[in-house]
């Protein structure tokens, strides 16, 4: 995944799970300043990469684009996910700051493989400890992916 990576535009790591079936966790990062166009290029050349049918992928990250409203860099995220038969389970703002909400951070599955599935915050009292949680949740993914062997390896090997 090393290969899609540029710091600020994209930053990607990947793990291939062997459990009942195999699921591909990808986790990704893109800087509020960086290049939505290399973002989105280079989120597909890797989604193209590990793709097949046989194969549930599980995208998840920080990805500093929106959902919660309509937005340019929103219409341009949704054909590349819906592609890969992606969709977001995540409803609700994952990020509070003042008067301010925002759903930046966010997981996208298959839903029509994947039916019984339940996002939700933790806490209606409080939403902002929920809201960290799932971004450290989503970072502490991140860091432990990159212990991984890397994805490439892994898809020759079996």
């Amino acid at each position: 995944m090393d290969r899609y990576s540029n710091e600020k535009d994209i930053e990607i790591c990947a793990v291939k799970l062997h459990i009942s079936c195999t699921i591909i966790i990808v986790t990704v990062y893109r800087s509020p300043t960086g290049n939505i166009d290399y973002f989105l290029n280079n989120l597909e050349e890797a989604l193209n990469h590990i793709y097949n049918n046989t194969v549930d992928i599980i995208l998840c990250g920080d990805f500093n684009i929106n959902c919660l409203n309509d937005n340019q860099d929103k219409q341009a995220l949704n054909p590349v996910l819906t592609s890969y038969s992606l969709y977001s389970i995540i409803d609700f703002p994952t990020r509070i700051y003042n008067n301010s909400q925002t759903m930046i951070d966010n997981i996208f599955i298959n839903k029509f493989k994947n039916e019984n599935y339940s996002v939700s915050p933790r806490s209606t009292a409080y939403p902002t400890m929920m809201l960290k949680s799932l971004a450290y949740s989503i970072l502490l993914l991140q860091m432990t992916l990159m212990n991984f062997i890397p994805i490439e390896k892994s898809l020759n090997t079996h």
